[in-house]
């Protein structure tokens, strides 16, 4: 979503990885480069080139090294939760450079994201799964094996018969999933995005 939203924002976007093999996705997706960082001479050979990074790894890595390939004023947001990593100063200080962090926009935020997506033709690539293949989509999740990211099918939970085991237990899942159902309206779609171990939902309300 960040190349998309960064390409619809008229950015010229370079997708940084370790992994040689999300190239293609990433060129897919709209990129106009990909730097492979696996090497240390891609951080020495793309020094000083970018204005704005967005770090959305979760692991542990060397910020140091990232903060040296922004200009000078350049800016690194942070929205990734690695564990904690030294900072040195020198990489800020020598370049007027910043590094922030960013969790989660407002209701209205949120909404103004929404209107622009709408606008201009930018949505998730998601895999839409019932909820009965929710225990082959966890083990596919701790794989890597899904692109980018399951979507659960509320119209499933009406089948409970065929719902796995830990679905039909005495759990709140179940009983949150009835009131909301019960509740939404039934001549609109509803899907459930699953994102590690968060759940939530939106209607197409919402989403317009």
């Amino acid at each position: 979503m960040a190349v998309k939203l960064a390409k619809a924002m008229g950015a010229k976007v370079t997708v940084l990885s370790h992994s040689p093999a999300k190239r293609q996705d990433a060129l897919r997706l709209g990129a106009d480069d990909f730097v492979t960082t696996r090497h240390e001479e891609a951080f020495e050979k793309n020094a000083c080139r970018f204005d704005f990074i967005l770090d959305t790894i979760s692991v542990q890595h060397d910020y140091n090294a990232y903060l040296n390939l922004l200009r000078r004023d350049g800016t690194m947001v942070l929205v990734g939760f690695p564990d904690p990593t030294p900072l040195a100063a020198a990489p800020l200080i020598m370049q007027r450079r910043r590094l922030a962090g960013s969790l989660i926009g407002g209701i209205r935020e949120t909404q103004e994201m929404l209107d622009f997506c709408a606008e201009c033709g930018v949505a998730s690539d998601v895999e839409v799964i019932p909820i009965q293949q929710i225990n082959e989509a966890y083990e596919r999740m701790m794989k890597s094996d899904v692109r980018y990211r399951f979507v659960i099918d509320i119209a499933s939970l009406k089948q409970p018969q065929a719902m796995p085991a830990w679905t039909r237990s005495a759990t709140t899942f179940p009983q949150i999933a009835t009131k909301l159902i019960g509740k939404m309206p039934t001549n609109k779609p509803l899907t459930i995005p699953i994102v590690n171990d968060f759940i939530g939902w939106t209607t197409d309300r919402e989403q317009q």
